[in-house]
């Protein structure tokens, strides 16, 4: 009877920390219909004043009057900056004021959309969504989260490649997690505001993966999507499916979508409990070699003026790379057809093109080049590439 308690004991523990295992498949993953590439066109560079630099974490395409315009907010003298794209000089220059009347407080962590009629920022530290007019005169504010209430399960952190969406009267934020579980099956990852009503709504489940242990830096839980019409397409870093869902989180379908560059997931831990075990605020350098040393996928974006979707997978430096001082990635882009048909895919230099600065317009895919920042400070240049057969 002893000896059968201890068998018992023995196997209950090995079914809580079951090993890792994430699905792949090789179809539309490493065998795939290679039909497209991406071929570089043309340069595009931005004039600089002497207040701006070349990383910015909200940056946007947008058309105004079939003309292609770049905006981003320059944190440094928290300005934003809309620049013709055909002409490559600066159309339009405002101060954002960080406190008084319009104030929008000061601008760290944040996004913003320019809209037909307004400037609409969310901006992370206080969780409130302002929409100012074109002189900066703030129009409303809007909470978005309560920070007082230990409630909240969610860390909003839009940025260029996971920027806030606007469609209709909401508004769409993606989302990390606030805090380690034990179990995230009913985890949100999106939050969806309503601008006319004022309510927040949570929505989209993380994937299965993220039961089978514990993934390190908050990152790694960290969604990414884009609409498509009123749908939003989803993709998670460490699940090789793209998801589709309803702009109500419906879920509606699923699309295996692989990178040939990913042959695994690996987690820091198998044990999902050590999230929650851990001292968070203790450093820990081996998860941070972990978490910034293993590959995953950063974004998904639809190309409204082509109808295809691309799907970025970081391709990270090995742990020898990292501690030799390498901290930028390389990446790939997969060229996806509308129908999730994967249909190309490339890898690029992360120290040649930056793998945070990637935008869709209708000239074609812009990368920054982060080589040609350091040979001209004066200019912000990118890389156009459009899609060869």
């Amino acid at each position: 009877m002893k000896n059968l308690i201890i068998i018992l004991i023995i196997l209950a523990s090995c079914d809580s920390k079951k090993k890792t295992e994430i699905y792949f498949q090789e179809a539309n993953g490493i065998e795939f219909n290679d039909s497209l590439s991406l071929e570089e066109t043309a340069i595009i560079s931005l004039n600089l004043d002497n207040e701006t630099s070349f990383h910015h974490k909200s940056m946007k395409s947008l058309e105004i009057d079939n003309t292609s315009y770049l905006s981003f907010i320059n944190a440094y003298n928290q300005h934003f900056y809309l620049y013709n794209l055909e002409t490559g000089e600066l159309e339009k220059k405002l101060k954002l004021d960080r406190e008084g009347p319009n104030g929008v407080g000061h601008l760290t962590i944040f996004d913003h959309a320019y809209l037909s009629d307004s400037l609409l920022l969310y901006n992370t530290w206080d969780a409130n969504l302002y929409i100012l007019d074109y002189q900066g005169n703030l129009l409303s504010k809007n909470e978005i989260l309560d920070f007082s209430k230990n409630s909240n399960s969610v860390s909003p952190e839009p940025a260029t490649m996971k920027p806030i969406r606007k469609v209709g009267d909401y508004v769409f934020i993606p989302c990390s997690i606030n805090q380690y579980l034990t179990d995230y099956s009913n985890q949100n990852s999106v939050i969806r505001y309503n601008l006319k009503t004022q309510e927040t709504d949570y929505m989209i489940n993380l994937p299965d993966n993220y039961n089978q242990g514990y993934w390190g830096a908050t990152f790694k839980y960290k969604i990414s999507f884009d609409m498509y019409g009123s749908d939003l397409i989803s993709s998670f870093p460490i699940d090789n499916f793209i998801y589709r869902y309803n702009s109500a989180g419906k879920y509606l379908n699923k699309y295996y979508v692989g990178s040939k560059f990913i042959k695994e997931f690996e987690p820091f831990k198998e044990d999902i409990n050590y999230g929650v075990e851990k001292d968070h605020s203790v450093p820990n350098q081996q998860q941070g070699d972990y978490s910034w040393s293993n590959s995953d996928y950063n974004a998904v974006i639809y190309d409204e003026f082509r109808d295809l979707f691309y799907r970025v997978a970081y391709i990270r430096p090995k742990k020898a790379e990292l501690e030799a001082g390498r901290s930028i990635t390389n990446f790939s882009i997969m060229i996806l057809t509308s129908n999730f048909e994967k249909v190309g895919e490339q890898y690029f230099d992360g120290l040649k093109y930056h793998p945070t600065m990637i935008l869709v317009s209708k000239q074609g895919l812009l990368m920054a080049r982060s080589d040609l920042y350091k040979e001209n400070e004066e200019l912000l240049s990118f890389s156009v590439f459009n899609i060869a057969k």
